[in-house]
């Protein structure tokens, strides 16, 4: 019924109904699906309470899926976490069961960048510049997207706009296909990167960067 209220663009309800059946149902894709339309709604601080509730229930998990997940969706909005050190051992545990796969690569680099490590992000995603067009559970454009703003925070203005607008061409190519629509947690998560990328660089200046916390 939540997803229902998905495809009718009703978030609110969508939120609430996915709240009832986290309650029957604590499983990593349901925390997932939830803490993704409190993004999307912008309901930032029960987002961050999902968040924190997924990572304490399935950090730790030996299912590389489900350890993915658990570090991606610490990404979809900004301050997740108060600690992102589970999110990113997830993350590194998931891309070393297979390092092929580079939905995990970019969710090493997304927690990354939401970490404070803009250097370490930008290494990680810039690996992923050449996507494998047959790997598509994952948009590449959720990469550039990390990346502009990675570049932008690590004082690279040029890059990030690079990265910014080539990531608006791939997203707006995904959302705008017809014979292929995107499921509905890629239509919701395309414009909810794109809107925060834009943000940051567009109406900010570079951020002060504490070299302390990169390593």
């Amino acid at each position: 019924i939540g997803l229902l209220h998905v495809e009718q663009a009703d978030l609110t309800n969508a939120c609430e109904n996915l709240r009832r059946s986290l309650e029957l149902d604590p499983s990593w894709l349901t925390h997932y699906q939830l803490a993704l339309c409190q993004a999307a709604a912008g309901d930032t601080s029960e987002y961050r309470a999902t968040c924190q509730a997924m990572a304490d229930a399935h950090a730790d998990s030996s299912k590389s899926v489900e350890l993915n997940f658990t570090a991606w969706t610490a990404t979809l909005a900004p301050d997740a976490l108060d600690d992102f050190g589970p999110a990113i051992e997830a993350a590194e545990a998931a891309v070393k069961t297979n390092p092929d796969d580079e939905q995990f690569q970019r969710t090493l680099g997304a927690v990354l960048f939401r970490a404070g490590h803009a250097d370490r992000a930008i290494e990680q995603l810039s690996r992923l510049d050449e996507p494998d067009e047959k790997q598509t559970r994952s948009s590449p454009a959720y990469g550039w997207y990390f990346l502009a703003m990675a570049h932008h925070v690590a004082g690279n203005q040029d890059r990030a706009g690079e990265y910014l607008a080539r990531a608006n061409l791939c997203a707006t190519a995904e959302l705008s296909d017809e014979d292929k629509r995107p499921l509905w947690n890629r239509r919701l998560t395309l414009p909810l990167l794109q809107r925060e990328a834009t943000d940051l660089i567009s109406a900010s200046p570079p951020v002060e960067r504490d070299k302390s916390s990169n390593e």
